[in-house]
């Protein structure tokens, strides 16, 4: 980064902030930008001043400080006059081990220029714009041709673009393995000495003098030889299976490695340090696999937590102790500690009971119908209370999503209250295998569940993407017949869903759309249990009967809900929200459920389209399965047309193309760009109060939700956005006090409609 390089005069100056992932790939972007003929202008290093230039367009309090440090060193580019901004989303790092389920930056890493595009207004006014290709490092070829896509939009020569490309790898590589090299010196020299030898483990812009606060100078003060997690990820054989952890994010699996290589070295001189940001959503979920694969071999477990703050006293505390220890009691800190919670893969062909944690009011009555065809006796458990809080937060790390701690809770206040047999009973959830960190929702799940003494205890993973995450313990279903058991019961249940929340403000009886709810969706589960194409003329006898329950098709004030997918629509995460604003008299929108799982369909497409996916012999199978998909879909709406309060359908490729507008559509985490499409949506229908649910600290919603708020804003002047954030810790009165304001503002817009 302090590499100076002469630049052709008046060549098109692009600023690379220094900041997440450019501490990794730099070598690399610079060296092609400049082979290309560009000016490459590199912002300041990190320090105080810098931080607060950007601090006013920070969009949230509760994100990392490396996002948060980000903002500033845009701000110093801009007085640098620089022509353009360069932040790449990088999806993918290099798959550094073949072994790993997969190699993906954080959506932080990724996609954080989304949130500096809208926040800092870049490309408006006369501001700099902020080019943002997506590529991915893990597949060479395509990556090729991202980056040819975008220097073409620049004017580069392909024949220029070749040797610039040939060079940037081959500058990537040598920036590598110079680290490497010097790291393994320092450890030729000291290994099996007594002299204190830490691996300082974290991410690449932990380097950030700033963000780590000095913590590698400390460690050197204090007597100790101090190199980065890359110098010794790749010197042991990793064992993914065993670790409790789910090894899909690139950071996290090079600091999974060089923990097991340091617990894999006999002396008690050395030592592991893991920096972790505050909010960091993936280090939650790893710190406690580390803490076991490091404890379980006498060795100790640091973890240092860095913020904005900038008082280092307390790690200064931290490190010394660690070091005064290795000095004076070396056999203290190599003693075995702890129990190990290793995961445990038990393979049952088919288990005599399957649970699952209650999901919906809407979605989980059908759920065990559509899995007792394919021989698999489900129970869904009952709704969650402050119990299953209770319990997930007794076995769960404290920095784990509220969804994840709900879960959990669920399933050890199962087994604690004696509901279910251990030795006969195995879990099944969901694992979509994204960025999100509910991909490592089975892994936690397992952990806990061997904390609690269920050791024992499968769990199973259902994956959505044919990933090959948790392949010891995946239910092998009929593909065929499981599909079409889930689609038609998804919209079936969507339908319902819908009739119910336009009906619930206007019903002639009290209480009596609930019914009607409850009834259809208990005669939903039987006939998907026998033939799920019956369920189409139920949906008919459902529109009738919910057709005479309106009293009157005057409007009503109307609100939106969108977030996070359990919080959506659960109603006991989201504090009954929903329940308590149609009580107030508003008529509450949430969008369909089968929308989160067809946009496979535009995500793939998009994915091919931006270099990020090949095409693969059977991706010819997905027009004619799309097609299929479609004409169900239809005949669904075409049945709820005959509602008396139905509203214009939208197709996702419509909504997708809406999204478009505010936010990449490679923003695929989480809820991605469903989010921004959905608030799209409900502007066509005059719904302009929305209201955005999502776990406290969820970086995939930060992206796509409250960090694109200028951008939704931009487009849709008159929406008015309302950020909810859940954990354990909420107050009730405090969430209740905030929807008032969205009420007074849907009321306002009803009664200026009505008049």
């Amino acid at each position: 980064m302090s590499r100076e390089t002469r630049y052709p005069q008046e060549s098109i100056r692009i600023g690379v902030p220094r900041i997440l992932g450019m501490f990794e790939t730099f070598p690399f972007w610079k060296t092609l930008l400049a082979k290309c003929g560009f000016e490459v202008v590199l912002s300041a290093p990190s320090d105080q001043a810098l931080y607060e230039k950007g601090i006013c367009s920070v969009m949230s309090d509760n994100i990392c400080f490396p996002a948060k440090i980000a903002h500033g060193h845009v701000a110093t580019l801009l007085e640098e006059r620089v022509d353009r901004i360069f932040y790449p989303h990088v999806v993918h790092n290099d798959l550094e081990d073949a072994a790993a389920v997969n190699s993906f930056n954080c959506p932080i890493v990724s996609a954080y220029g989304e949130v500096l595009k809208g926040s800092m207004k870049l490309g408006q006014r006369g501001v700099p714009p902020l080019d943002s290709p997506a590529v991915s490092f893990r597949d060479e070829a395509l990556l090729r041709k991202a980056c040819q896509l975008y220097t073409r939009s620049l004017g580069v020569p392909r024949s220029r673009f070749r040797q610039a490309f040939d060079a940037a790898l081959a500058a990537q590589s040598n920036c590598r393995e110079g680290l490497v090299r010097q790291g393994r010196k320092v450890l030729d020299r000291e290994h099996g000495h007594q002299r204190p030898l830490i691996v300082l483990a974290g991410r690449p812009y932990h380097a950030d003098p700033l963000i780590e606060h000095g913590t590698s100078n400390i460690l050197s003060e204090l007597g100790a030889d101090v190199i980065p997690a890359d110098v010794v990820s790749g010197l042991c054989k990793p064992c993914w299976s065993e670790w409790g952890a789910l090894s899909q994010w690139a950071y996290p699996n090079r600091v999974m490695k060089s923990a097991q290589w340091v617990a894999d070295q006999e002396s008690p001189y050395i030592q592991l340090v893991m920096l972790s940001s505050f909010g960091c959503g993936p280090d939650a979920f790893i710190a406690d696999a580390i803490s076991d694969v490091l404890n379980s071999s006498g060795k100790i477990f640091t973890l240092i937590k860095v913020d904005d703050v900038s008082n280092t006293g307390s790690i200064r505390l931290r490190l010394r102790s660690l070091i005064e220890t290795l000095r004076w009691h070396p056999a203290q800190a190599s003693s075995p500690t702890g129990t190990s919670t290793k995961s445990c893969l038990v393979k049952i062909e088919k288990p005599s009971t399957l649970i699952t944690p209650f999901f919906s009011e809407y979605y989980s009555p059908l759920i065990p119908s559509a899995l007792k065809p394919l021989g698999y006796n489900l129970h869904t458990l009952p709704p969650p209370d402050t119990i299953s809080v209770e319990y997930g937060l007794r076995y769960t790390n404290n920095d784990t999503c509220y969804p994840a701690i709900i879960t959990v809770g669920d399933i050890i206040k199962a087994f604690a209250r004696g509901d279910y047999d251990p030795g006969n009973t195995a879990v099944a959830m969901t694992q979509t295998g994204g960025q999100c960190r509910a991909s490592s929702y089975v892994p936690t799940i397992r952990r806990a569940l061997a904390k609690a003494g269920y050791d024992g205890v499968p769990v199973y993973a259902i994956s959505t993407k044919g990933s090959r995450m948790s392949d010891e313990s995946t239910i092998k279903l009929n593909s065929r017949r499981f599909f079409r058991q889930a689609l038609h019961g998804l919209l079936y249940a969507d339908a319902i869903a819908c009739m119910y929340h336009r009906c619930a403000v206007r019903e002639r009886r009290a209480g009596e759309a609930l019914g009607l709810r409850d009834k259809y969706l208990m005669a939903g589960a039987v006939c998907l249990e026998s033939e799920p194409s019956s369920l189409l003329p139920l949906l008919a006898e459902a529109v009738d009967a919910f057709n005479g329950t309106i009293a009157n098709e005057a409007p009503r004030p109307r609100v939106g809900v969108v977030g996070e997918i359990y919080l959506k629509y659960n109603s006991f995460s989201q504090m009954h929200i929903v329940d308590w604003l149609i009580a107030q008299g508003v008529e509450v929108s949430i969008p369909a459920l089968s929308d989160f799982f067809l946009q496979y369909f535009v995500n793939t497409k998009i994915n091919r389209e931006q270099h990020l996916a090949r095409f693969l012999p059977l991706d010819i199978l997905e027009g004619p399965f799309e097609m299929m998909i479609a004409r169900w879909n239809y005949r669904y709406k075409a049945a709820l047309a005959r509602f008396r309060l139905a509203e214009p359908a939208m197709t996702l490729a419509r909504k997708a193309a809406l999204a478009s507008d505010i936010t990449s559509l490679v923003n695929q985490y989480g809820e991605g760009w469903l989010i921004p499409a959905d608030i799209s949506y409900f502007a066509t229908l005059g719904i302009s109060n929305i209201i955005s649910v999502q776990p406290f600290g969820c970086i995939a919603n930060h992206i796509v939700a409250k960090g694109i708020e200028r951008a939704i804003k931009q487009h849709y002047p008159s929406t008015n956005l309302l950020f909810v954030d859940f954990d354990p810790g909420n107050s009730e009165v405090n969430i209740l006090n905030r929807l008032h304001y969205i009420i007074d503002a849907a009321n306002t817009q009803c009664h200026g409609a009505t008049r």
